[in-house]
């Protein structure tokens, strides 16, 4: 992890955790890397975005299948369905929104009174994502496309693009360093 990115618990004067390291980036990590205004920028933007699940989420997912040929496997169900007819398919629509509507569930525990460690979400993250972190990388490119196309100019705004940006560079690194 880098100097940057390195988070220590408050009032710590330590420098070097060595095998607590882990649980004080559990414990404060993502709290420590996103401000209060990163925080209200998400959960904005996310208020914004969930009134449109039903166009953003295929998106996401149909941009996702379209950039990494290879996903299909990790969808069975739709493997042998043309991406093209997926944006109609019911089914996937349905599962597509499912999925992303999750983040109702996930964003609260991004506010500093919700500690990492009572998300199950964020814990199992690391167990689903720790050996494919490129999926991270490249669903956070395609999140915030989907997120460009779905959005007025007056709401993506540079700030919003960035802070989701981050977001998953965060949860890029809540998944690997440890």
């Amino acid at each position: 992890m880098s100097k940057a990115l390195r988070f220590y618990a408050p009032g710590s004067d330590r420098r070097h955790h060595g095998g607590s390291e882990k649980k004080l980036f559990e414990e404060f990590g993502l709290q420590r890397s996103l401000s209060d205004s990163d925080i209200n920028l998400i959960v904005s933007s996310w208020n914004f975005l969930k009134k449109r699940l039903s166009s953003f989420a295929p998106k996401v997912f149909i941009g996702y299948l379209e950039a990494r040929t290879d996903s299909k496997k990790m969808f069975p169900d739709f493997a042998h369905v043309n991406i093209a007819e997926l944006a109609t398919n019911v089914e996937f629509r349905s599962r597509a929104c499912n999925c992303v509507a999750s983040l109702n569930y996930i964003i609260p525990h991004l506010k500093r009174s919700f500690p990492v460690l009572q998300c199950p979400a964020l814990k199992n993250l690391k167990t689903k994502y720790n050996q494919h972190i490129d999926i991270l990388k490249s669903l956070g490119i395609i999140w915030v496309k989907a997120m460009q196309e779905e959005l007025d100019k007056k709401i993506f705004t540079d700030d919003v693009r960035v802070v989701w940006k981050k977001l998953f560079s965060v949860l890029k690194e809540h998944v690997s360093e440890f």
